[in-house]
């Protein structure tokens, strides 16, 4: 797993550090430069979801090969809509809204609402790495070719959950929540 760090955007070091202070003395070019932060910052997270959901989706096409070694091919339609389903989720994680909203205006955000994105965008990483326990289930159950339908609506209810999860950041993102 790729280690996850605590970036902040105030938080840089030597020549990049001195020329954003440089820069925030010149007026309006401060906001500018926090607003591009967090954009910079919107756009990391959003493409270290994008990664981590791809590496699940791996995953499931790994419980696929072991399902067709051992005759559970009744399955594998289950398998490829929770395979799509991913691949939906990759793309709306990769070309969510971000940069381009008030979230990222430094004069219209106040810190509640930065705050309650920023705590957001946290349970939707947990909804990403909850997904491991619910594939490894759907791993073992493939493995003994037991209960594998069961495993699959597992897996689908936590993609669904991570689903509705997007839902709520892009309201957040509008105001609308």
């Amino acid at each position: 797993m790729e280690e996850v760090k605590d970036v902040r955007m105030d938080q840089r070091e030597g020549a990049g550090a001195v020329l954003d202070a440089l820069m925030s003395k010149i007026p309006g070019f401060g906001g500018y430069l926090e607003r591009e932060h967090r954009r910079e910052a919107d756009q990391r997270h959003r493409e270290f979801l994008a990664k981590r959901l791809t590496s699940k989706k791996s995953a499931i096409q790994d419980v696929g090969e072991t399902l067709m070694g051992s005759g559970g091919l009744s399955h594998l339609t289950a398998l490829d809509s929770l395979t799509n389903k991913i691949d939906r989720l990759v793309e709306r994680t990769r070309h969510a809204s971000s940069g381009f909203s008030s979230f990222m205006d430094k004069n219209v955000v106040d810190a509640a609402r930065l705050d309650r994105i920023y705590e957001h965008d946290l349970s939707i990483l947990e909804g990403v790495e909850a997904l491991d326990p619910v594939i490894e289930n759907l791993d073992n159950a493939a493995d003994s070719n037991d209960n594998v339908a069961q495993a699959i609506k597992k897996v689908k209810k936590a993609l669904d959950e991570l689903d509705g999860r997007l839902d709520t950041r892009d309201k957040i993102l509008k105001g609308l929540e």
